[in-house]
Formats: C-alpha cells, sequence, structure tokens
C-alpha cells in the first residue's frame, strides 16, 4: 500500500499463518487453527479506525455440509463496546479462495472491504465472531 503496509495469509488448511509488515519490516506474525466447521473470522491488515481494510471469513467444512455459500455474502460488524446507538459497518464477501473438496486441509475463503469509524470491540454478523478494533 502506499503507507509502506502490507499483509497477508498463508493457508496452511488446517491453520492459516497471518502477517504484517511496515517499510518491508515484519510487524505481525501468528498462526490461527481452522477448527472443522467453524468459521473464522480476521482482518487485515490488524484493525485501525479509518484504515480500509479486508475483512477474511474461513471455514473447513464438514463433509456433507452444504450450508457454506458458494460466492459470497453481505455482512455486518456492529461495536459491542460503544455507546446506544452502536455503530455498524457493513460489506460484502466474496469468495477469494478454496481447498478442493477431499484435499487434506478443504477450507472455503471469502473477504471483503470495511473502514472502522472508532476504537473498540466489534462482532461480526453472520458467523459471530469479534474483531478488535484500536
Amino acid at each position: 500500500m502506499p503507507s509502506g503496509e502490507s499483509g497477508g495469509y498463508i493457508d496452511e488448511g488446517d491453520r492459516i499463518a497471518y502477517f504484517s509488515c511496515h517499510d518491508g519490516k515484519l510487524t505481525d506474525f501468528h498462526r490461527e487453527s481452522l477448527p472443522q466447521g467453524q468459521w473464522v473470522v480476521t482482518t487485515q491488515p490488524a484493525a485501525t479506525v479509518g484504515r480500509t481494510l479486508m475483512v477474511v471469513f474461513r471455514v473447513r467444512p464438514v463433509a456433507g455440509d452444504s450450508s457454506v455459500p458458494t460466492e459470497g455474502f453481505d455482512f455486518s460488524v456492529t461495536c459491542r463496546t460503544c455507546p446506544e446507538p452502536r455503530p455498524v459497518v457493513r460489506g460484502h464477501v466474496v469468495l477469494t479462495g478454496a481447498r478442493a473438496p477431499g484435499a487434506p486441509g478443504y477450507s472455503v475463503t471469502f473477504s471483503g472491504q470495511v473502514a472502522f469509524p472508532v476504537p473498540g470491540s466489534w462482532f461480526t454478523s453472520p458467523y459471530d465472531a469479534p474483531i478488535k478494533v484500536r
């Protein structure tokens, strides 16, 4: 990005490794497990007020689960630590990657962009997950 920030992820099947860089230096690296049947929601880069970022939804479907969207879906993120009326950010995610069904670590990834107006603890819908905004 023009600000000197970059980041991404490495899909390891049952785990996802995330990294963020600033001016060519690694600023964050961590792995998260991707349990089968449970959605994991993250941001890339880390959520900061006023910065446009990617919200990434990932799932490793259980065999025979037909509830995983095939193309994309609308989502909202609500600040749970803000006073009423609580701000809500809305977005749309599209399918950005999938490991083949039957392959080890089969997973599906969706992502879309949003910007958060205030710091706090935010929660996504659908697939309720927390996002910490600084």
